[in-house]
């Protein structure tokens, strides 16, 4: 397992990793037929140029880096960990970039460099429940750095967005990773995004959290509205 965890960690073998898991999410993305539901909530935050999360839970993140068709650049948060850097390699692929921190490690840097993007215009990708859970549970880490972000003239926006797919397998990880399958039917899906204020106090930001919660459930359990 030692052996194993040093070859992983080699530069060689992450590129090449990232270059076939990058190409496999492509294929599977080519030969499904893919719905984009609630598409139009970002649409208008883009063209009011407002600034905005997107958040997904930690499970739904394979066929996501497809969903992102706007011009707006997009960063993705992601954990330090070695499994972190190969999903920035992937994300690479999609002309989608990182930023490193967690609430354990580097956190601190990593929110100011948050803070700084948002502010130019960038939109900023966040798994609420990563990278180690409890499994579809919002942390309170993206509401707060909104309120940080947010003015009187800019307040920040949050959207939750799923997805699924009709062939996949449900992984043993903690997240019960969605491991999409090619030759399928899917979709995407975003719902209303939550605003938050510089205003909000602590009670209604954990308001906010469960309801951001609850919306990104609600667009992650869609496997019964899919192909009636």
């Amino acid at each position: 397992m030692k052996y194993i965890k040093k070859i992983m960690a080699l530069n060689s073998v992450q590129k090449t990793l990232a270059f076939l898991i990058a190409l496999y999410i492509k294929s599977v993305y080519r030969t499904s037929s893919f719905e984009f539901k609630g598409h139009r909530v970002i649409d208008s935050l883009v063209s009011e140029k407002s600034l905005f999360f997107i958040t997904f839970w930690h499970g739904h993140l394979a066929m996501l880096p497809c969903a992102w068709w706007w011009e707006k650049p997009f960063y993705m948060l992601l954990s330090q960990h070695r499994d972190g850097q190969l999903i920035s390699r992937v994300l690479e692929h999609f002309n989608i970039q990182s930023v490193f921190g967690s609430t354990t490690r580097g956190g601190m840097v990593a929110g100011l460099q948050i803070l700084d993007l948002i502010k130019t215009g960038a939109v900023i990708g966040v798994t609420p429940d990563g990278p180690r859970g409890p499994h579809q549970i919002c942390s309170m880490g993206v509401l707060t750095l909104a309120k940080l972000a947010a003015t009187e003239e800019k307040p920040i926006h949050i959207v939750p967005v799923g997805y699924f797919i009709q062939r996949h397998k449900r992984l043993r990880s903690w997240d019960k990773f969605l491991f999409p399958l090619p030759f399928s039917k899917g979709f995407f899906h975003a719902a209303e995004a939550i605003t938050i204020t510089p205003h909000d106090d602590a009670e209604t930001l954990e308001d906010k959290r469960l309801e951001l919660q609850k919306r990104l459930n609600k667009v992650s359990e869609v496997e019964g509205q899919i192909l009636s």
